[in-house]
């Protein structure tokens, strides 16, 4: 059986909604793939509908076989997202965001503070989230 990565996937997401930039380990040919921008609003709303319950942000979103770990960068209003199998700790994988979180910060925070919403500005993401380099540190 194929070892399946502890984090699977990635998702820097704006506070409206927006999906800025994505990194995933292909570790299945069932896997059908998400409609980024669908999931990105569904994230948002999350976020949005948490918040207006005085519930804060969400920090995790755990099925039978995954879960989701919500990192927020508040400055920029940005939500990080890591897809995961269940068995590792949350610290682990928000330590983790974090690191994304520094190195997407470093690089595009003049862009984000006068961002006009388009995500063309972004090219280039995803080697500042590289999952299969990165899931070497990660065993």
């Amino acid at each position: 059986m194929k070892n399946i990565p502890i984090i699977q996937e990635i998702w820097i997401i704006a506070r409206n909604g927006l999906h800025i930039g994505s990194s995933k380990i292909n570790y299945s040919k069932k896997d059908l793939g998400i409609d980024e921008n669908m999931f990105s609003g569904f994230i948002a709303a999350i976020n949005a509908f948490t918040f207006e319950l005085g519930l804060d942000k969400c920090r995790v979103l755990e099925t039978k076989l995954s879960k989701l770990s919500f990192s927020h960068y508040s400055a920029l209003d940005l939500t990080f997202v890591a897809k995961s199998t269940k068995n590792i700790e949350n610290s682990e994988i928000l330590n983790y965001l974090e690191i994304i979180q520094e190195q997407f910060v470093k690089k595009y925070k003049k862009i984000i503070r006068n961002w006009n919403g388009s995500v063309s500005e972004f090219k280039g993401i995803s080697k500042y989230i590289d999952i299969e380099k990165d899931k070497k540190n990660w065993k």
